[in-house]
């Protein structure tokens, strides 16, 4: 009878639809974190490689480069320029890859290797084993210059994945944040939605089981805990009825007896 006049409890009046909501967004927030730490970090995976084969790059233009002052073999100077291509090709297709949609990385490749493919790699063509003087003096002052837009890739390619790492510790530290909020609130739910409310029913249920019929619990909300708290109150009020018309009875027949 007591039971049957409890109200259904709503989800959002729910103590464990709150406390499950709490639990589901801090394993939301881990989950988030996880991702974004995988995704960035894959990212960032070979950046190290691509500054290192960038400046064997480098090496590599002014190897080129003495080759065409001391007049090394064609099969020499062509081998060379072949490696230089394949290297070049591979670090260009895995940076521009990887590379943000607003990175300047592509557009600076691009620029690098126009200046491999129209000036430097037919002027090598041009030697024939034959140091000429005006040929190596173009490629002496191109070279740098190439070396210069190559330091300028690097940059870049270092700036990204300063500027990952950076991402990473920033969503790191506001999901830190978030999750530690979370855990305070839901920390706070506890204590005043399920601790307090328990011991204050429990401290109820001992004063009635030492009859007093006075004990009423204090909290009476909308949750599970709050319900059975109405539930309890209502008990004890009717064990309290029931006890005084039974005492009653128990006078009234003592008196009848006398």
């Amino acid at each position: 009878m007591i039971f049957s006049i409890i109200p259904n409890i709503s989800i959002k009046d729910s103590l464990l639809a709150r406390l499950g909501l709490a639990m589901g967004t801090i394993v939301f927030l881990s989950f988030i974190s996880m991702v974004l730490s995988t995704s960035i970090a894959d990212n960032s995976l070979g950046k190290a490689n691509a500054i290192n084969s960038a400046g064997s790059l480098r090496m590599m233009s002014y190897r080129l480069l003495s080759y065409a002052e001391s007049g090394a073999p064609n099969a020499q100077i062509a081998h060379a320029s072949t490696e230089f291509q394949i290297r070049l090709d591979a670090l260009e297709s895995f940076v521009v890859s990887r590379a943000a949609d607003y990175s300047e990385l592509p557009s600076r490749f691009a620029h690098v290797h126009n200046t491999w493919e129209e000036q430097i790699a037919p002027t090598l063509l041009k030697l024939h084993g034959k140091p000429d003087a005006a040929t190596v003096e173009k490629l002496e002052r191109v070279v740098p210059a190439f070396v210069e837009q190559i330091n300028d890739v690097v940059f870049l390619i270092e700036q990204d994945l300063e500027q990952k790492i950076a991402l990473l510790r920033s969503l790191q530290i506001a999901l830190l944040a978030m999750t530690v909020a979370v855990c305070l609130v839901t920390m706070w739910m506890m204590k005043n939605q399920v601790v307090r409310p328990l011991k204050d029913l429990l401290l109820a249920a001992s004063r009635v089981r030492d009859k007093d019929f006075s004990a009423q619990v204090m909290h009476t909300d909308q949750d599970e805990l709050g319900q059975l708290g109405v539930t309890f109150n209502m008990m004890v009020s009717e064990i309290a009825t029931t006890y005084d018309n039974q005492n009653q009875l128990i006078a009234e027949r003592t008196r009848e007896l006398t």
